[in-house]
């Protein structure tokens, strides 16, 4: 390509030359942006899971880091996980992400049934 040229703020790319060359160009960027969606995912979380992502002094979160090497970041404000690192390493991740936020709800929804359990038995009592 004779140039490539990036408008930030309309998100356009440019790309001018010759057929052969914008081809390669258009070639090259879609396997660069192939390869960081593979290496890049975001999890929405509910709010009540966040604790339990992150675990006690940050243990649990830092025990996903270690054992599969990607780079996790947990956004309090907005409810998401970000995890980096390569295709493998990311899904390793996010597996385990998902066997925290799953045993996180299920030990909610125990804790929401023993809750009403409890309702139930006081008022029989009264």
């Amino acid at each position: 390509a004779d140039s490539i040229d990036v408008d930030k703020s309309s998100n356009v790319l440019r790309i001018r030359g010759s057929p052969e060359a914008i081809a390669k160009a258009k070639e090259m960027i879609n396997q660069k942006v192939q390869q960081y969606v593979s290496e890049h995912t975001i999890i929405d979380i509910d709010p009540e899971d966040v604790a339990a992502l992150i675990g006690p002094k940050g243990a649990t979160i830092s025990g996903i880091q270690d054992s599969t090497g990607a780079k996790i970041r947990i956004n309090k404000r907005d409810f998401v996980v970000q995890i980096s690192g390569e295709e493998r390493v990311v899904e390793a991740a996010k597996l385990k992400i998902d066997l925290v936020l799953e045993k996180s709800k299920h030990e909610r929804e125990i804790k929401v049934r023993e809750e009403e359990e409890r309702r139930q038995s006081v008022q029989k009592e009264q």
